[in-house]
């Protein structure tokens, strides 16, 4: 029901871009953006736990995980922690990574493997 429903909506936006204001039966109102984090707060969970946990961590597992826990979610649940890694997660990382502030590697299976930049005095 989620999946026709998301498709419901993306059509509505669709219409609702090329101005079409006539009848539609069954349209559904839109649903209320779902706020899991305010600005920056992301970038500021992902940094903190880079740091705590001193070692490189997989965008997939690890961290999703993480995210998710503190945010109170399911970990276990597919689509959010698709959500949360493919969208959110990676992104955050990749404006973080191009401004220094974490570093990342490709793994054996060539996976991102994040970890803090060492700051050395």
């Amino acid at each position: 029901m989620a999946v026709i429903a998301n498709d419901i909506e993306a059509i509505d936006r669709v219409l609702d871009a090329f101005g079409y204001s006539g009848p539609l039966e069954g349209r559904t109102p839109r649903a209320a953006r779902i706020v899991m984090f305010y600005r920056n707060e992301l970038r500021q969970v992902l940094q903190a736990e880079l740091a705590k946990a001193g070692r490189p961590m997989s965008t997939r597992r690890d961290l999703a995980q993480v995210i998710c826990q503190c945010e109170g979610k399911d970990a276990q649940d597919r689509r959010l922690l698709a959500d949360v890694v493919t969208r959110r997660a990676s992104k955050a990382l990749r404006q973080m990574r191009q401004q220094g502030i974490v570093e990342s590697q490709l793994d054996r299976r060539g996976t991102d493997v994040w970890g803090s930049v060492s700051t050395q005095p």
